[in-house]
C-alpha cells in the first residue's frame, strides 16, 4: 500500500504494452495498492501483479530558492504487508471454479519467500586462485 502526496512519479507498466509505463496520476485521498506476486498467485491471477518504478517528479522553475531550477520534495508511505511464515498460501476458493481451476499449487510462505529470493540473486561465483610468482 502506499500514501503519496501530489508529487507524482509512480509508474506502472501498461499490461497491453509490455516495456512501456504510464504515470499512476495521484488522486487526493487514494491509497495505491501495487498487487504482488504472492497475491497474484493467492487470487489465481485475479488480480495482477504490476511491474513499477518510481521517476523523478518534474522541474519547477521557482523552486524553495527562486529562480532555481529544482525538483519538488515528494513524501510517501510505503507499507508492506506478508503473510505469518507458516501460512499456506493457496488460490482462494471464491477465486476458482470449474472454468478457473487453481493455477498454483499450495506453497507454505516461508518456502515461497526464500524460493522468490534465490532468484533476485545471482549464484556466488567460486573464488579462482592464482598461482603466485614467487617474487
Amino acid at each position: 500500500m502506499l500514501f503519496q502526496d501530489d508529487a507524482g512519479g509512480l509508474q506502472v507498466e501498461d499490461p497491453r504494452s509490455p516495456g512501456s509505463f504510464i504515470d499512476a496520476t495521484p488522486m487526493k485521498d487514494a491509497l495505491v495498492m501495487n498487487v504482488g506476486d504472492l497475491l497474484m498467485r493467492w487470487s489465481n491471477d485475479f488480480l495482477k501483479s504490476t511491474l513499477h518504478r518510481v521517476t523523478l517528479p518534474p522541474i519547477q522553475v521557482d523552486g524553495p530558492i527562486s529562480g532555481k531550477l529544482m525538483t519538488k520534495s515528494r513524501y510517501s508511505i510505503p507499507y508492506f504487508v506478508s503473510p505469518d511464515p507458516k501460512s499456506v498460501i493457496e488460490c482462494l476458493p471464491v477465486c476458482t471454479d470449474a472454468d478457473h481451476p487453481p493455477k498454483y499449487e499450495p506453497v507454505v510462505q516461508e518456502d515461497y519467500r526464500r524460493m522468490r529470493a534465490r532468484g533476485q540473486y545471482a549464484e556466488p561465483v567460486e573464488a579462482v586462485s592464482t598461482p603466485t610468482s614467487g617474487h
